[in-house]
């Protein structure tokens, strides 16, 4: 809808004025996967019509990527499904009292050209990919650019739109093109050429993986608003679409949300923290499903406090009143180039990018509106972040900085843990119950933080010049942490006979344990210390509601005794400066070969650090051994 109205607000315009609603589906499943949700809420209310415009297959031959997907579905011929599609497209809507009209072209995937030469026409039995407008020589890769041969069908679908809705008391629903799958333009580029009264979806799935039309959205000064009403109904009505089990699923699980194109997205650059911003920006931390403690403003505001940052840019992102995205960063350099990047340098665990939704859109705006500024370096963002980078951002580098171990403790949180190891650990704790004892705090945290400083100067790290502590800047920020982020912190302790072995200071955010920082005295290495303390933590925090025990970056023998099971995070550079992408490029690649020359047995570090993302490759991870052999799942 080309204005800046509430989703809600127009929604009750249209009941109240009893607006005719068409929800134009490219194909029979799209109008049910995008906007099922408010379909099945307006059809009470008033008059709902879906029109499918692709409705058909075609006759053989077909291409070998259109082959292989029929037989992902159950079936050899295309007239069949399409049959069996329109059927239960029909039934699904009928139970709503939704009338349904299907304009009968011809699907993408089985367009032909009209004119043919006989030579092409004899090979095309052999070599069907010769015959099609769109040959699909690779089965994950769908045609995005409309073809010239197409223009016939487009003006006949565009004859039979205008024809179908000629009233004035009508509304449009239609796709804003996510993914740029041709048949979805077509679509959009018709409704937005022949009628005003009009509101985009977000196409499902393609708006999980890709950013989407994003110019075209600048141009219609669209944004994102959300309809989250009647979900269920929503679930119940895409798992009508038997014959689409296949294509819709994702991991397993059905899409029940829905985003409309309508509100302006707003960008803003917040220079100066006031108490209204941070209670917005901890409003938005408790909504999102990709919150974490370091990307909370406790976190931000202790590294401005500690490295003594005066100048900040926080890229916030509204809509209308509502934070929706934050992405709170300071000037930088990276190799040797001026960045906007997160503060925190090493002691950053994870990114400090925060979005309401999973949403691509409203992470590349923030982006876009930081790449007016200058160039930016995000560290440590996660795997669906990454994968969001690597559809809206082509051109920007994203490689992998870290393999976080952790461990399910909802499930068995030893399970892992080898009958040798336990019998180990079993031994040296019977053997010295009456000198162990295990401490958890909550509270009093300064005094139990001075332990850690006082215990790190006996530790293996200090007798390799590797401690923290020994940076007055670190041991401040540790203090920092403690005044404003005192309600998330953990510390632990294992004592021998009252003195403190071993320590970890961690977060608890959420229902998720992020270890920070471990250290144990070396002259009690023999007591294998840090088991130890893991062995006592896990059963207590799964009895304290935390479900996940993230070890955070790096993989060791240690991290591998406990779990077998980990995630990927990765840095993302991006400049507009063609040479500059060159020179990171060129440094990666150095950084990789390194690795691979100083391959260590008993960490994966090496293995992965600094290979270019890959979503095929990285984006489930397998359990991985040592020596290189895959094992089982715990």
């Amino acid at each position: 809808m080309r204005n800046k109205q509430k989703l809600n607000t127009i929604i009750k315009k249209i009941i109240s004025n009893k607006n005719h609603c068409y929800f134009i589906s490219p194909h029979f499943d799209d109008a049910a996967l995008s906007a099922g949700a408010l379909i099945s809420y307006l059809a009470d209310k008033v008059p709902v019509t879906v029109v499918n415009v692709f409705t058909k297959g075609d006759r053989k031959p077909y291409t070998l990527a259109t082959r292989l997907f029929m037989s992902r579905c159950g079936y050899k011929d295309a007239d069949n499904l399409f049959f069996d599609r329109m059927k239960e497209d029909k039934k699904i809507f009928k139970k709503l009292g939704v009338e349904v009209i299907n304009l009968g072209s011809i699907d993408a995937f089985y367009r032909k050209k009209e004119v043919i030469s006989l030579v092409s026409r004899w090979l095309g039995r052999l070599i069907p990919e010769l015959v099609h407008i769109y040959p699909n020589y690779r089965f994950y890769k769908y045609p995005t650019k409309i073809s010239n041969l197409d223009s016939k069908l487009e003006n006949e679908i565009e004859k039979k739109l205008r024809d179908l809705i000629k009233t004035k008391n009508t509304v449009v629903f239609c796709p804003v093109g996510m993914g740029r799958y041709v048949d979805h333009i077509i679509v959009r580029n018709l409704c937005s050429k022949n009628f005003n009264n009009l509101i985009y979806w977000s196409d499902f799935n393609y708006s999980m993986m890709h950013s989407g039309e994003i110019k075209f959205i600048n141009n219609n000064n669209l944004g994102l608003d959300y309809f989250n009403k009647n979900l269920f109904s929503k679930k119940i009505l895409i798992e009508g679409y038997k014959t689409q089990k296949y294509a819709i699923s994702t991991h397993g699980m059905i899409p029940i949300f829905t985003t409309f194109n309508m509100k302006k997205l707003e960008v803003k650059i917040i220079r100066n923290l006031n108490s209204d911003f941070i209670e917005m920006w901890n409003n938005l931390l408790n909504d999102s499903k990709n919150s974490h403690f370091f990307n909370s403003p406790q976190w931000f505001i202790s590294c401005l406090d500690v490295y003594e940052i005066k100048e900040y840019f926080i890229f916030a992102a509204y809509l209308g009143s509502e934070l929706v995205g934050v992405l709170p960063l300071i000037k930088s350099k990276k190799f040797f180039v001026d960045v906007f990047a997160s503060p925190g340098e090493r002691y950053l665990e994870k990114s400090t990018a925060l979005v309401k939704e999973e949403s691509s859109y409203i992470l590349d705006k923030l982006i876009s509106e930081v790449l007016k500024n200058g160039d930016i370096y995000l560290t440590e963002v996660s795997e669906d972040i990454a994968e969001l980078l690597s559809k809206s951002r082509r051109k920007g580098l994203l490689t992998l900085s870290s393999i976080n171990p952790y461990i399910k403790l909802k499930e068995n949180p030893l399970g892992a843990l080898s009958e040798k190891q336990k019998k180990r650990i079993k031994g040296k704790i019977i053997k010295n119950l009456e000198y162990f004892k295990f401490g958890h705090f909550r509270d009093n945290l300064g005094t139990h933080l001075q332990s850690i400083f006082e215990l790190e100067t006996r530790s293996s790290k200090k007798l390799t010049n590797k401690d923290s502590f020994s940076d007055a800047k670190i041991r401040r920020l540790f203090t920092t942490l403690i005044t404003y982020a005192k309600g998330y912190i953990s510390i632990d302790f294992i004592y021998y006979k009252n003195q403190p072995i071993v320590s970890s200071f961690g977060f608890v955010f959420n229902d998720r344990y992020l270890a920070y920082h471990t250290c144990y005295d070396y002259n009690f290495r023999y007591l294998f210390p840090g088991k130890i303390l893991t062995y006592c933590m896990l059963p207590k925090l799964r009895d304290e509601g935390v479900k996940v025990f993230d070890f955070t970056r790096g993989h060791n023998s240690f991290k591998n005794d406990f779990t077998k099971i980990w995630e990927f995070q990765y840095d993302f550079y991006f400049s507009k400066n063609p040479l500059i992408r060159i020179w990171w490029e060129g440094i990666n690649r150095f950084r990789r070969l390194k690795q691979q020359l100083i391959m260590e047995s008993h960490s994966l570090d090496s293995k992965f650090l600094f290979k270019k993302y890959s979503v095929l490759r990285f984006r489930i991870p397998k359990p991985f051994n040592l020596q290189g052999s895959y094992e089982k799942s715990i």
